[in-house]
């Protein structure tokens, strides 16, 4: 199982790492923070806006759960199928759990209930 994890941690941190890096730009900065201990990964956007209001928003929110090495999508605020692009870069859809739909619809994503 260790070396499944170490696997998808290496694709999870490769591509946040990437994303992160071409979606900051001059006025809007993304952050990618990694607890690997925990297999915790998060992209956050933070900027002000027109009006002065500072914004802090989880735009990515993963986590590879070490006991059956299966990644966990919690949150996606972008059009992006992250599912389908995980899937490309070698995790299949069976390591895969839509963690914002509810468990019992879970069947119906093509993706794992958990």
């Amino acid at each position: 199982m260790e070396g499944k994890v170490k696997k998808y941690e290496d694709i999870l941190v490769n591509w946040l790492e990437d994303y992160t890096r071409k979606a900051t730009d001059a006025v809007t900065e993304y952050q990618f923070i990694c607890d690997k201990t925990k297999h915790l990964y998060q992209v956050v956007r933070i900027n002000w806006d027109r009006e002065g209001i500072f914004w802090d928003v989880v735009i990515f929110h993963f986590q590879i759960k070490p006991a059956d090495g299966k990644v966990w999508i919690y949150a996606n605020n972008t059009d992006r199928q992250i599912g389908e692009e995980f899937k490309n870069l070698g995790i299949p859809a069976s390591d895969i759990v839509l963690g914002f739909i509810p468990k019992e619809w879970r069947a119906e994503s093509g993706y794992a209930v958990a």
